[in-house]
């Protein structure tokens, strides 16, 4: 197997959740307002793309220890900054 290494800088932690309870998770951030239409949609992309990708993996037994930590942004190793709140859609 090969390794790719990749230096990121994380910043605050905006949401944490089990896998097995993503779908009830996202649902109730769908009554938020903070959460805007963007935001929305990329937690139905996650969604599908989580699911296409357990669905690929066939050594995979139990997702039930499981966790996904979302990031408000992160920071390359090259400097660019990666941004997952909609707060900063104006800002560099």
């Amino acid at each position: 197997m090969t390794t790719i290494s990749c230096a990121f800088t994380f910043t605050t932690k905006l949401f944490k959740f089990n896998s097995t309870d993503a779908m009830t998770f996202f649902e109730e951030k769908d009554s938020d307002l903070k959460i805007d239409d963007k935001m929305k949609t990329g937690f139905t992309k996650f969604l599908n793309s989580l699911n296409l990708f357990l669905d690929l993996q066939l050594d995979i037994i139990s997702i039930d220890e499981s966790s996904v930590k979302i990031y408000e942004s992160i920071t390359l190793k090259n400097g660019v900054i990666m941004r997952a709140t909609n707060s900063y859609y104006s800002k560099p």
